[in-house]
This record gives C-alpha cells, structure tokens and sequence, in this order.
C-alpha cells in the first residue's frame, strides 16, 4: 500500500505547487492598492488605473482556474488512491463473509470512500491552512 501512496506523490506536489501559485496570486490585490495610492492618486492617470484594473482581473481570473486546477488534481488523486486499494478491500470483505477471517468487518467500501473524500478534501484543506487562505 504505502508503494502505491509513493507513486502518488505527483498528484500532492502539483497541488502543493498550484496552491503556492494561488497565494502569490493572492498578493495582486494589495499590490494594486499600494500603486493605485502611490502611482495613480498622484498623477490622476485614469490610463494607469485601467491598465491595473485589467491586471489585477486577470490575475483574479487565473487565481480561480488555479483553485478550479488544484481541486481538481485532489480529486484525481483520490479516486486513484481509492481504484488503487479497491480489489484489496474486496478481497478483505469476501474473506470475511466467505468465514476466512474471523473479523466480520463489511463496511470496507465504505470506509475506502470516506478516505477517498478526505484525500481530495483534507489535502485541499491542509494546503489552504498552511498558507493561511
């Protein structure tokens, strides 16, 4: 099990890179503020405010692809991780309804979904606390 975890590492690193993309997009908007104070009140160019507007809404736009992006690939990970131990968990439930086990737990396929979601959610969550979004 822990193999497949480590071929899966891909799927973390991309989303810890796009979530670290995210919050450097993050700084666009007090960036704007602070040269809409220093450049633009003090010269009255409207030509700059447009142009810095038009960035900072690109930026924003990009930052909500980067989100959509980095869910995404949570989710991906997931479900490869739940493909991935599905015919074990199988396995261990025919066992025990077959009396090969004396455990009698049948509630692995639902457990395999709960960490499915946590993998896709909890990830995302962990990487939004760490960079305080």
């Amino acid at each position: 099990m822990l193999e497949k975890m480590k071929l899966r590492q891909g799927y973390l690193l991309s989303a810890a890179v796009l979530s670290i993309c995210g919050h450097v997009i993050y700084l666009s908007v007090p960036l704007y503020m602070m040269i809409v104070y220093d450049k633009v009140l003090y010269s009255f160019s409207r030509s700059t405010l447009y142009a810095l507007g038009l960035g900072l809404l690109l930026a924003l736009l990009a930052l909500v692809l980067i989100g959509f992006l980095e869910k995404r690939v949570l989710t991906l990970a997931g479900a490869r991780f739940a493909t991935d131990t599905e015919a074990f968990v199988i396995d261990s439930i025919a066992r025990d309804t077959a009396g090969l086990s004396p455990a009698g737990y049948t509630r692995g396929l639902t457990d395999l979904e709960t960490v499915r979601s946590a993998a896709a959610q909890g990830w995302f969550s962990c990487f939004s606390i760490c960079l305080g979004r």
